[in-house]
């Protein structure tokens, strides 16, 4: 064999075999399991995932510690002073006056208000009050 065509099959070999060698190295990296983590699938470092997938922050770079979804407000929207957010994850927060409240505290005050409208009406009815 001329030595021209030795060196060429030398180098194929060595491009497959470090094909081969890369893709056995990312056996435990691979698409699902990096999805999992939010991070793309493994690609040059051994065994692990690469960058974070759009819409994830996390360790910069190959790494397989987990990228968490961005939680940037999806919705927000404000009038008199009351300013609502929905984020990424579905969380409510509403703003009133500068108080902010949480669903639990929304749903609370309601279950409250209505209490107190039922009791109002009941002391009407009894004619312990009057209605304004």
């Amino acid at each position: 064999m001329k030595p021209g065509v030795v060196a060429a099959v030398v180098a194929l070999l060595v491009v497959q075999g470090n094909l081969f060698v890369s893709a056995a190295d990312c056996e435990l990296a691979d698409e699902e399991t990096c999805a999992l983590k939010g991070r793309s699938p493994c690609v040059s470092e051994p065994n692990t995932c690469g960058t974070c997938l759009d819409g994830f922050s996390g360790a910069a770079g190959e790494s397989n510690a987990p990228c968490v979804a961005n939680k940037e407000p999806q919705i927000e929207a404000t009038a008199d002073g009351i300013n609502i957010q929905v984020d990424a994850g579905q969380s409510i927060v509403l703003t009133v006056g500068g108080q902010t409240l949480s669903v639990s505290e929304l749903l609370q005050l309601r279950n409250d208000l209505a209490t107190l409208r039922s009791d109002y009406d009941t002391l009407v009815a009894t004619g312990l009050a009057t209605e304004a």
